[in-house]
This record gives C-alpha cells, sequence and structure tokens, in this order.
C-alpha cells in the first residue's frame, strides 16, 4: 500500500541458567526492533507492551530502533503489542482527502490497510465526511481525527502472519462502533524456537503515505546530468581474421529434409555512440569485422554446419578492464530443427517457433520456445508445444531438445512464464480451458523443471481470473520463492496488471497487488528487478497525461504492499510503449521499451527502441537520463511479430546489454545485441540473426564467471522447417 510502514521483529530466545550436572531453562528474553518504511529506518519513541499473567510491563525504542525485555517466565502466557506516539511531522493532506473522495465515487479501489487509514471518524466504513475531517485536520479547523481520540493513538499496527509458529493468535486492528482493536500477537507459552513477528504500521488519516520518521530536511537540488564527462579513450574496433576454421560438429537431421538452401546471417561489429547534449566522444571505426555462418543442406540425413573464422572487435576502454576488452561472437550453434508437417489433407504447412527464452542457469543456458506446427495463428483451439534445451558454459548440448507440455492457445501470448531458481526452473502456462470462443476461460498452472528436462507433477490452477486476454507478465526469483507478474482484464473491459508472491515449487500464492491504480487507465506488461531492498516494477499505463507512459513501482521486502506508480521520464505520456523491460546494476536501474513515434496517423506506424535510467524507492522515482538506442523510427511492417517478446535487458559488470528486433527500411527485422556504458551511451552493436520467424533472446550471465557471457538464441526458417540456433558473445577482458 502506498501507506507507510513499520515492522516489529521479535526475537525470542532463552537464557539458561546452569547448575553442575544440571542447565533449566528459567526464562526468556524478548528483544526486536522497531524500523519504519520501506528502507526499514530505525522508529524511535514507540511504546512496546507485553501483558502475562504476573501484569504488564512497557519498553521503548531507543534512537536504533531497539527495544528488549531482559526477563520473562517461559512458563507464563504473553501478549506483545506496540503503540506508536511519535512527534507529529505532517503526514495527513488534502490529497488524503482526494483519495477518500476517489475511493467513494469508485475510481480508486482501496485496501484493507488503506481502508483503515481512511477512516477518519473511525466509524468503519469510508464515506465523504471523513474526506471533510481530513481537509478540517489539514487546515488546523481541528487538532485532532476521531479515529485517533478513540484509538489512544496516531498509529495501529496490523501483525504479519509469515513466520509465526502454530499456537500464535493474531488480533488484527480495526475500528468501528465497538471501538477500537489495536493488533497484537499472543502466544499461550513459549516457544523453544527462534521466533519473530512483523507488524505493518499505519499512520491514522495518512491515505498517501506522506509521513517521516524525521521532519523533511531542506536540501539544495543537485542535477547530476549536467556534468559533461568527456572520455579519454577512443573507441576503435579492429578486425582479425584467423584463416584456421574450427571443426564444425555434425548433428543428425530428419531424412524428410531434401532440399538445399542455405542461411548466411551478418554479424558485424558496430561502434557506435549516442551523442548527448552532456557527452563528448570520438569513434573511428577502422573496420567492420563480419562472421558468415553457413548452414549447408544435402540430400542425406546429416546436415553438416560450416564457419568462416571468428571476427574479433576491440574496445579500447572499458571499466572494468586494465587493458582493453575483446568482444566477440561465437559461430551459431544448431540446438534443434523442426520439420514442416503436412495437414489432414496432406498439404505441408510452415510451422514456426516463437516466444524464444534464454535462461541463465548455474551450469549454463536453457532455452525454452513454442512449437506450432501450422502458420495458423488465429485458431487459439490449436496447441503450442513448449521445448526446452539446456547448454553448458562449453556451449555443449546437455538435455534436450525436448518437448516439455502442450499449451492450447489464447489471445495473449507469451503462454507462458519462466525463471531460473537456485536449482530448477519455475515454469508458469496460460492454458485456455474451453473451446467456446465467445467466452474463453484460461487458467495459469505451474511445473518444476530440472535441468535434464524433469517435469514435476501440474500444479494448480494458480489463477483461474486470465479469461480470454491474460497472462503477459514476468516471473523473478523473489526471498524464498517468486514474484509473478500478469496482465487480465479487470473492471469490466480494462486491461490490469497484478504483481504476486508464489512460494518455490508453488505451494501457496500470496495476495494481488495492483501494479497501477484503478485510476481509469489500463496497464500492460509488468516486469521486475531486484535492488536486494525489494523489487521495482515497470509496466505500460496508457493515459496520456503526465503520469502515463512507462512507468515503475516499488515493492519493498517481504512483498506485502506496492507504492503508487510514477512515470519514468517524466511529461512523457503514453506513446503505445510496447513490452518494457527493466534491470538493476547495482547504482540504478534502466528500462528499455519500444515506443511509437506519435499518437497521430500516420506517426503511430513507426517504432524505436528507448531507454531510460532511474533511481527508485517507495516514496520517490528519480529521473536520470533517457536516449533512443535505433538511430531512426522504423515502420511496423519491417518489424511485423517482432514487436513484441523480443526485447531483453540485462545488466554487466561496466553496463548494460540490450537484445531486441532492429527494424530495416525493407525486409525482416535483425536481432540486434547493444552494449551500452552505465549512463546508456552505446559503445557497440552487433547484428546477429535475421529474424525471419520472429523469436529472439538475448541475456546475459548471471554467475560472477561468466557475468561479460551472453546468451543469445534465434529461430530462422529454412526451405521445409525452422531451426533453432544459439551461440555466445563475450564481452572478455584479456588476461
Amino acid at each position: 500500500m502506498a501507506a507507510r510502514r513499520c515492522c516489529v521483529a521479535l526475537l525470542i530466545s532463552s537464557l539458561i541458567l546452569s547448575s553442575p550436572g544440571n542447565a533449566q531453562i528459567l526464562s526468556k528474553q524478548i528483544a526486536g526492533r522497531i524500523s519504519y518504511g520501506a528502507v526499514r529506518d530505525p522508529f524511535p519513541g514507540v511504546t512496546v507492551s507485553l501483558q502475562s499473567p504476573s501484569g504488564s510491563t512497557t519498553a521503548f525504542s531507543d534512537s536504533q530502533g531497539d527495544y528488549q525485555f531482559p526477563s520473562v517466565a517461559d512458563t507464563q502466557s504473553v501478549q506483545v503489542e506496540a503503540v506508536g506516539r511519535p512527534p507529529q511531522y505532517g503526514g495527513v493532506t488534502a490529497l488524503d482527502a482526494v483519495y477518500v473522495l476517489m475511493a467513494v465515487v469508485g475510481l480508486r479501489q482501496l485496501t484493507a490497510e488503506q481502508m483503515l487509514a481512511c477512516d477518519a471518524n473511525g466509524s468503519g466504513t469510508i464515506t465523504a465526511g471523513d474526506a471533510s475531517l481530513l481537509l478540517q485536520y489539514t487546515v488546523g479547523l481541528i487538532d485532532r481525527l476521531p479515529v485517533a481520540e478513540k484509538c489512544g493513538s496516531d498509529w495501529v499496527f496490523t501483525p504479519i502472519a509469515d513466520g509465526l509458529p502454530a499456537g500464535a493468535s493474531i488480533t488484527l486492528p480495526s475500528v468501528g462502533s465497538a471501538g477500537c482493536r489495536h493488533g497484537a500477537v499472543s502466544f499461550p507459552q513459549f516457544l523453544e524456537s527462534a521466533l519473530q513477528v512483523n507488524f505493518d504500521a499505519i499512520k491514522l488519516g495518512d491515505c498517501v503515505g506522506d509521513w517521516r520518521v524525521s521532519p523533511p530536511a531542506t536540501a539544495t537540488p543537485t542535477n547530476t546530468n549536467t556534468a559533461t564527462p568527456t572520455p579519454t579513450a577512443t573507441l576503435s574496433p579492429t578486425s582479425t581474421l584467423s584463416p584456421t576454421p574450427t571443426p564444425s560438429p555434425t548433428p543428425t537431421a530428419s531424412p524428410s529434409r531434401t532440399s538445399t538452401s542455405t542461411w548466411t546471417p551478418t554479424n558485424t561489429a558496430t561502434p557506435s555512440r549516442t551523442p548527448t547534449p552532456t557527452r563528448t566522444a570520438t569513434s573511428t571505426a577502422t573496420a567492420s569485422p563480419t562472421l558468415s555462418p553457413t548452414a549447408t543442406k544435402t540430400p542425406t540425413p546429416t546436415v553438416t554446419l560450416t564457419s568462416t573464422p571468428t571476427a574479433t572487435a576491440t574496445i579500447t576502454s572499458t571499466p572494468n578492464c586494465t587493458g582493453a576488452a575483446l568482444s566477440s561472437i561465437d559461430r551459431p550453434l544448431l540446438v534443434a530443427a523442426h520439420d514442416d508437417v503436412p495437414d489432414s489433407s496432406g498439404i505441408l504447412r510452415h510451422g514456426r517457433a516463437h516466444i524464444l527464452r534464454v535462461v541463465p542457469t548455474g551450469s549454463g543456458w536453457g532455452i525454452f520456445w513454442l512449437r506450432d506446427t501450422t502458420e495458423n495463428t488465429f485458431d487459439v483451439r490449436l496447441t503450442s508445444t513448449l521445448y526446452y534445451a539446456h547448454l553448458d558454459f562449453d556451449r555443449q548440448i546437455t538435455a534436450g531438445p525436448m518437448p516439455l507440455v502442450d499449451i492450447h492457445r489464447h489471445d495473449r501470448e507469451p503462454l507462458y512464464l519462466v525463471t531460473w531458481r537456485v536449482d530448477h526452473f519455475g515454469l508458469l502456462i496460460n492454458e485456455l480451458m474451453n473451446t467456446d470462443l465467445t467466452a474463453k476461460i484460461t487458467y495459469q498452472f505451474y511445473y518444476d523443471v530440472a535441468v535434464d528436462g524433469t517435469l514435476s507433477t501440474r500444479v494448480g490452477p494458480i489463477r483461474t481470473d486470465l479469461g480470454f486476454s491474460g497472462g503477459i507478465g514476468d516471473i523473478v526469483p523473489y526471498l524464498d520463492g517468486y514474484m509473478v507478474g500478469i496482465e487480465t482484464v479487470c473492471q469490466g473491459s480494462h486491461q490490469c496488471s497484478f504483481a504476486y508472491k508464489l512460494a518455490d515449487h508453488a505451494t501457496s500464492r500470496g495476495s494481488d497487488l495492483h501494479v497501477v491504480e484503478f485510476d481509469g487507465t489500463h496497464s500492460f506488461a509488468p516486469h521486475f528487478a531486484y535492488d536486494g531492498g525489494g523489487l521495482a516494477v515497470v509496466s505500460w499505463k496508457d493515459a496520456l497525461d503526465s503520469t502515463g507512459g512507462v512507468v515503475s513501482q516499488y515493492v519493498p521486502n517481504p512483498g506485502s504492499f506496492i507504492s503508487a506508480s510514477k512515470p519514468i521520464v517524466p511529461g512523457k505520456g503514453s506513446l503505445n510503449d510496447n513490452n518494457p523491460r527493466i534491470a538493476w546494476d547495482g547504482t540504478h536501474f534502466a528500462a528499455v521499451w519500444r515506443e511509437v513515434q506519435s499518437q497521430l496517423s500516420p506517426g503511430d506506424s513507426f517504432w524505436r527502441m528507448r531507454m531510460g535510467i532511474f533511481g527508485r524507492t517507495f516514496s520517490a522515482s528519480t529521473y536520470v537520463s533517457d536516449r533512443f538506442l535505433e538511430p531512426t523510427y522504423a515502420i511496423d511492417s519491417s518489424i511485423s511479430h517482432s514487436l513484441g517478446f523480443t526485447t531483453d535487458l540485462s545488466a554487466v559488470p561496466d553496463g548494460w546489454v540490450v537484445g531486441y528486433a532492429q527494424g530495416q527500411a525493407s525486409g525482416e527485422p535483425k536481432g540486434v545485441v547493444q552494449y551500452l556504458d552505465p549512463s546508456g551511451a552505446s559503445q557497440m552493436v552487433w547484428p546477429t540473426f535475421a529474424l525471419d520467424d520472429y523469436a529472439y533472446s538475448a541475456r546475459a550471465h548471471f554467475t560472477s564467471d561468466h557475468s561479460r557471457v551472453i546468451g543469445v538464441a534465434a529461430s530462422h526458417r529454412v526451405t521445409n522447417g525452422v531451426e533453432v540456433r544459439f551461440a555466445t558473445l563475450n564481452l572478455d577482458c584479456p588476461p
């Protein structure tokens, strides 16, 4: 929720009093820390009450937020309660009254915690009278809100059930005609194991979350974008061609392939700098290395791959290298070949491989893709088959390629979401459950996938509310499980995005967090990046005003509430932005998306990749910079199906790597890998594959030993089928 939070962490440990030959537990210590907000600021001056049959005692949080009860009999039942009485430093404004009025007329949906915060008169319901009281309090006509008088405090605390042992009893805070009830946690007796109890703090009257632990400090704004760095190094790619070709593997192909075709993707490393008003750079291209692997098909049952020598481009300065960084793309490896198959009338139909994902693992890369045996993409009753293969760091196929599961298609791809967690993949599929195309029903199910491709028993349905057009989103590892984002229909005809926690192996599911507020706008394609304290969420909000466009929100640990949305590029508004992606480099977040030139015809047919760099906390989004990654706009017909689901963004130790489909003036789009410095300035561009089958993925690895290695995969149409190929791009430092 937008309201500020507080946690109370209670650690119960045993005090052992020993005598020779005997040890007996006589008492226990209760200690903890009061903290507030997404960054867990110390929260001093809070009264903590401990009640037991022996009586009641209190403790106070100190300047570090710490308190303790040094000795409590372990045989007694106890109740722990926190009551906040910090000084008033604001937090209730006219905007809180606006939130109430929007909720009353149905323009805003409030959480249970917000309902408590906004209930200014303590009646148990939200009415226009609460908005009136908040305005009176804001201008000083009343000294205290009636709900605060009723509760004897400006705060109520909601206990969090996560982590509580069996036997613990939770009392939730409430207000109403019966009075005010504070939140508390009770234990019939102390348990031997360590115990942690968390509370969310709600400041009564603060619907938005403007309260601060201390008075706002006066600061002088600093524009971090006014500096004009002048690079001392010159970007000078050079080319080295070795006369000795590398021996080629000879995988077995199906005998049904009898025609001959040649595929020659051009892999040209192109040095580039994006000029900006605050940056001066010089680029000198001395050569343009070209890699042209050739796949030759013969009437025999084997396919022989031959490769021209590897080309090497040299960058003369990279932040993490003491010398020149070597950047090269190895020759593509054939992972899978799918033959076209005849339909029921015997006509050979062109199938496709699409929605391809490269997922780094602890030992290499997992590759997932969907295979259709027909070009008919409109009949949603037909199935797509999800395939999987795994390659190790030496690019040896260690599992697959193999089919995992058939998915009945619905209107909204990508049909599946997948991520890596510790020692297995977490896989969600979005499955059409009926054939009545006038009332489609889509459910979401979960699988564990082992590195060797072993599929667990299906779990679910996890969700049953995806309707006819749900499922676009993201899944990332988060704490002890996952955070999942999905896009689906809400409020009748709106398209909304939600985030929710999912336990590992899908053993439990958390409550929905609304990624974009219920304010009359649609929201699309939520994706996450983790900064250690929580998750930044990026999505597209279709508002033309300053609140719209590509926006971010923040979900602080432990993932039970979400901030309000903030535009990444202030004032940009919505320009039909497409499938944003987000990453965290340890200092800033970056987001990339494809954006239309304008909302006025014919401008809405021209697209261009854009990148924004920003800071994000629970309360604020700090704009750093933005720029376009492509030199010009491309008409949508030159991008075709590659408009969606071909974009990837990764942080590398000295910048960012973006993979996307770059439109061309004519012909099919190119699969591009672009290497950028920390500010987003382009350093090198590699066109890797021709995207004639509209499937492409490029992801940097997460392990420290391979964090500068990018796995790149694409599908390619050949005469009698499609092929899935994989290559790696190494941003290597020299010895």
